[in-house]
């Protein structure tokens, strides 16, 4: 990857706050939205353990794309790309790494992580929070990022994720006028939302087919999901429990905890 297209992808990881890590599982499309990072020349994600399973599965498979596509979750307006990656596996279970290179841009980025791992004092609190499985994206020279037409944050549109007869995982954003662009075979559109704050999230998800270049059932229809409701204090406290549970239950079934 060349100096200038580094600089680029590293605008773009730099101006997301989320962005999709798609890749080929069974033979079926997968997608999960991440926090986009950025360290030592590459992309990283950085999973709690509470993910075990989707880091385990993203590494194993024979490549990534990480699409950066929802500019409305965006600070300033980076450009939008579909990068191909290969993936290391970077097991961080006491935080190390994390917190001297990572942790910085997540409490930028993600504001809920604010409330757990803002001070010494909170990261002490919910030591659960701080282990974590580290995916470093290493970009192919072949095809290199692709422009994306940003998801639009209203109306018709999705991130169209496909797999090839070879297994190659290819991203595109329909225009819905003609055909996708993408190998015939498995998809899937996937459309999410967030408040300001990515406090509140909601995620659409279709699985699909594409058929002589058209996406079966409905290319471009999956409307962008209306936000839960703000929580309560209650229910803040009962998802931090969620999630302290899921990484407690997570370091277990890794051998950690």
């Amino acid at each position: 990857m060349s100096d200038v297209a580094a600089d680029g992808l590293r605008a773009a990881v730099a101006g997301h706050g989320l962005a999709e890590l798609c890749w080929s599982e069974g033979g079926r499309p997968r997608a999960e939205v991440v926090v986009p990072l950025w360290h030592d020349g590459t992309p990283w994600i950085a999973l709690t353990y509470a993910a075990l399973g989707t880091a385990l599965a993203a590494a194993a498979a024979s490549g990534v794309v990480l699409s950066l596509s929802h500019a409305r979750t965006a600070a300033q307006d980076p450009p939008a790309l579909a990068v191909p990656c290969t993936v290391d596996l970077v097991a961080d279970p006491a935080g190390e790494r994390f917190l001297d290179a990572l942790l910085g841009q997540e409490l930028r980025k993600h504001p809920p992580s604010r409330a757990l791992a803002d001070s010494a004092l909170l990261r002490r609190e919910h030591w659960w929070f701080v282990p974590r499985l580290l995916l470093r994206l290493h970009p192919t020279g072949t095809p290199g990022a692709r422009p994306l037409t940003p998801v639009p944050a209203d109306g018709p549109g999705a991130l169209l994720v496909a797999v090839d007869a070879s297994g190659r995982v290819v991203v595109r954003v329909p225009d819905g006028v003609g055909p996708v662009g993408v190998p015939d075979g498995p998809a899937l559109l996937v459309r999410h939302a967030a408040s300001a704050d990515l406090e509140r999230r909601a995620e659409t998800r279709l699985p699909a087919e594409v058929r002589d270049g058209v996406v079966e059932p409905a290319a471009g229809t999956v409307a962008s999901p209306p936000l839960p409701p703000v929580p309560s204090l209650l229910g803040r406290w009962r998802r931090q429990r969620a999630l302290e549970r899921a990484c407690v239950d997570g370091l277990r079934r890794a051998g950690l905890h």
